[in-house]
Protein backbone atom coordinates (compact mmCIF):
# COMPACT_ATOMS: atom_id res chain seq x y z
CA UNK A 1 0.00 0.00 0.00
CA UNK A 2 1.37 3.48 -0.74
CA UNK A 3 -0.17 6.38 0.69
CA UNK A 4 0.69 9.89 2.59
CA UNK A 5 1.66 10.05 6.43
CA UNK A 6 -1.86 11.96 6.92
CA UNK A 7 -3.42 8.51 6.89
CA UNK A 8 -1.10 6.76 9.78
CA UNK A 9 -3.36 9.32 11.97
CA UNK A 10 -5.96 6.63 12.14
CA UNK A 11 -3.73 3.73 12.84
CA UNK A 12 -6.29 1.44 13.75
CA UNK A 13 -8.41 1.66 9.78
CA UNK A 14 -5.11 1.24 8.49
CA UNK A 15 -3.59 -1.93 10.47
CA UNK A 16 -6.79 -3.43 9.55
CA UNK A 17 -6.93 -2.20 6.07
CA UNK A 18 -3.56 -3.86 5.87
CA UNK A 19 -3.84 -7.21 7.41
CA UNK A 20 -7.24 -7.74 6.02
CA UNK A 21 -5.29 -7.81 2.09
CA UNK A 22 -2.47 -9.79 3.91
CA UNK A 23 0.23 -6.40 3.11
CA UNK A 24 3.14 -6.42 5.58
CA UNK A 25 4.75 -3.08 3.63
CA UNK A 26 3.65 -0.05 3.70
CA UNK A 27 4.84 2.98 1.88
CA UNK A 28 4.91 6.44 2.95
CA UNK A 29 5.25 9.83 0.70
CA UNK A 30 5.70 13.11 1.55
CA UNK A 31 5.58 15.02 4.93
CA UNK A 32 2.51 15.78 6.83
CA UNK A 33 1.55 18.79 5.34
CA UNK A 34 1.95 18.19 1.90
CA UNK A 35 2.53 21.12 0.32
CA UNK A 36 4.52 22.57 3.34
CA UNK A 37 7.72 21.54 2.41
CA UNK A 38 10.78 23.26 5.31
CA UNK A 39 13.15 21.69 7.02
CA UNK A 40 10.58 21.62 9.98
CA UNK A 41 7.77 20.14 8.72
CA UNK A 42 9.99 17.17 7.74
CA UNK A 43 11.33 17.32 11.21
CA UNK A 44 8.12 16.28 12.50
CA UNK A 45 6.99 14.35 9.90
CA UNK A 46 10.14 12.01 11.04
CA UNK A 47 9.08 11.75 14.60
CA UNK A 48 5.42 11.58 13.85
CA UNK A 49 6.62 8.86 10.87
CA UNK A 50 9.29 7.05 13.72
CA UNK A 51 6.13 6.84 16.54
CA UNK A 52 3.86 5.44 14.04
CA UNK A 53 6.31 2.34 12.83
CA UNK A 54 7.06 0.99 16.18
CA UNK A 55 3.32 0.98 16.51
CA UNK A 56 3.22 -0.85 13.15
CA UNK A 57 6.47 -2.84 13.98
CA UNK A 58 4.50 -4.98 16.73
CA UNK A 59 2.10 -5.39 13.96
CA UNK A 60 4.25 -6.97 11.26
CA UNK A 61 3.91 -4.66 8.90
CA UNK A 62 7.15 -2.41 8.03
CA UNK A 63 7.49 1.50 6.87
CA UNK A 64 9.40 2.70 3.91
CA UNK A 65 9.40 6.16 3.36
CA UNK A 66 9.39 7.11 -0.48
CA UNK A 67 11.09 9.65 -2.44
CA UNK A 68 10.02 12.34 -5.27
CA UNK A 69 11.84 15.07 -7.04
CA UNK A 70 11.29 17.84 -3.97
CA UNK A 71 13.09 15.74 -1.15
CA UNK A 72 16.28 16.73 -3.08
CA UNK A 73 16.04 20.73 -3.20
CA UNK A 74 18.02 22.09 -0.89
CA UNK A 75 16.14 24.41 0.94
CA UNK A 76 17.70 26.39 4.23
CA UNK A 77 21.20 26.48 4.26
CA UNK A 78 21.74 23.80 1.53
CA UNK A 79 20.08 21.28 3.67
CA UNK A 80 17.52 19.16 1.72
CA UNK A 81 14.38 17.03 2.97
CA UNK A 82 16.16 14.20 2.24
CA UNK A 83 19.00 15.05 4.35
CA UNK A 84 16.39 15.13 7.89
CA UNK A 85 14.94 11.84 6.68
CA UNK A 86 18.33 10.21 6.69
CA UNK A 87 19.64 11.69 9.69
CA UNK A 88 15.98 11.61 11.56
CA UNK A 89 13.98 8.63 10.30
CA UNK A 90 14.96 5.82 12.63
CA UNK A 91 16.54 3.41 10.20
CA UNK A 92 15.68 -0.02 12.53
CA UNK A 93 12.15 1.39 11.89
CA UNK A 94 11.44 3.02 8.64
CA UNK A 95 13.98 2.21 5.54
CA UNK A 96 13.44 4.07 1.91
CA UNK A 97 11.88 2.93 -0.83
CA UNK A 98 13.50 4.65 -3.74
CA UNK A 99 12.50 5.82 -6.84
CA UNK A 100 15.58 5.77 -8.62
CA UNK A 101 13.31 7.92 -11.64
CA UNK A 102 13.28 10.87 -9.50
CA UNK A 103 17.01 10.74 -8.75
CA UNK A 104 17.85 10.97 -12.33
CA UNK A 105 14.91 13.43 -12.74
CA UNK A 106 17.00 15.59 -9.98
CA UNK A 107 20.66 15.24 -11.58
CA UNK A 108 21.58 12.55 -9.33
CA UNK A 109 23.36 9.57 -10.64
CA UNK A 110 20.88 6.36 -9.20
CA UNK A 111 23.70 4.09 -8.93
CA UNK A 112 26.24 6.18 -7.06
CA UNK A 113 22.85 7.03 -4.56
CA UNK A 114 22.20 3.21 -4.58
CA UNK A 115 25.56 2.16 -3.79
CA UNK A 116 25.93 5.02 -0.93
CA UNK A 117 22.56 4.25 1.22
CA UNK A 118 22.26 0.50 -0.02
CA UNK A 119 21.82 -0.40 3.82
CA UNK A 120 19.09 1.86 3.77
CA UNK A 121 17.05 0.84 1.18
CA UNK A 122 14.68 -2.13 1.37
CA UNK A 123 12.36 -0.93 -1.25
CA UNK A 124 12.87 0.35 -4.98
CA UNK A 125 10.72 2.09 -7.98
CA UNK A 126 11.90 1.58 -11.43
CA UNK A 127 11.25 4.43 -14.00
CA UNK A 128 12.15 6.23 -16.95
CA UNK A 129 12.04 9.44 -18.42
CA UNK A 130 12.42 11.05 -21.60
CA UNK A 131 12.33 14.98 -21.43
CA UNK A 132 10.71 15.10 -18.45
CA UNK A 133 8.16 12.61 -19.06
CA UNK A 134 7.36 9.16 -17.50
CA UNK A 135 7.74 6.24 -20.46
CA UNK A 136 8.12 2.58 -20.70
CA UNK A 137 11.78 1.39 -18.90
CA UNK A 138 13.86 1.54 -21.79
CA UNK A 139 12.77 4.29 -23.76
CA UNK A 140 13.62 7.09 -21.76
CA UNK A 141 17.65 8.85 -20.71
CA UNK A 142 17.73 6.73 -16.97
CA UNK A 143 20.19 4.28 -17.12
CA UNK A 144 18.05 1.25 -15.95
CA UNK A 145 20.34 -1.97 -16.39
CA UNK A 146 23.06 -0.39 -14.31
CA UNK A 147 20.03 0.34 -12.17
CA UNK A 148 19.30 -3.29 -11.77
CA UNK A 149 22.54 -4.74 -11.64
CA UNK A 150 23.00 -2.37 -8.88
CA UNK A 151 20.46 -3.40 -6.41
CA UNK A 152 20.81 -7.07 -7.61
CA UNK A 153 23.92 -6.27 -4.82
CA UNK A 154 21.15 -5.42 -2.11
CA UNK A 155 21.14 -8.28 0.34
CA UNK A 156 18.22 -5.63 2.05
CA UNK A 157 15.98 -5.10 -1.17
CA UNK A 158 12.81 -6.56 -0.73
CA UNK A 159 10.93 -5.09 -3.43
CA UNK A 160 11.64 -3.75 -7.06
CA UNK A 161 8.46 -2.10 -8.33
CA UNK A 162 8.26 -0.99 -11.88
CA UNK A 163 6.62 2.32 -11.60
CA UNK A 164 4.52 4.40 -13.99
CA UNK A 165 2.07 7.63 -13.94
CA UNK A 166 -1.98 6.20 -13.74
CA UNK A 167 -2.82 7.67 -17.19
CA UNK A 168 -4.20 6.35 -20.21
CA UNK A 169 -1.27 4.49 -22.12
CA UNK A 170 -0.24 3.03 -18.44
CA UNK A 171 -0.91 -0.93 -19.47
CA UNK A 172 1.08 -0.72 -22.80
CA UNK A 173 3.57 0.89 -21.23
CA UNK A 174 3.86 -1.69 -18.54
CA UNK A 175 3.51 -4.51 -20.80
CA UNK A 176 6.50 -2.79 -22.55
CA UNK A 177 8.51 -2.05 -19.25
CA UNK A 178 8.36 -6.45 -18.84
CA UNK A 179 9.26 -7.26 -22.16
CA UNK A 180 12.39 -4.75 -21.70
CA UNK A 181 13.07 -6.29 -18.56
CA UNK A 182 12.52 -9.88 -19.92
CA UNK A 183 14.27 -9.25 -23.01
CA UNK A 184 16.93 -6.80 -22.48
CA UNK A 185 17.67 -7.31 -18.57
CA UNK A 186 16.62 -11.28 -17.96
CA UNK A 187 14.20 -10.17 -15.61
Amino acid sequence: MHTGPDALKNLPEIIGHLQSNDCQNLCISGPLTWHDRSLSNFKKTCEFLNEKAELLKSEGIKIHYHNHDFEFKPAEDEISPFDILLEYLEPSLIQFCVDTGWLHMVGLDPVIFLKQHQNRISYAHLRDFLNGKSVALGEGSVDVASIVRELSDNSALEWLVVEHEPENEAFEKLAVSRSYLKTALSL
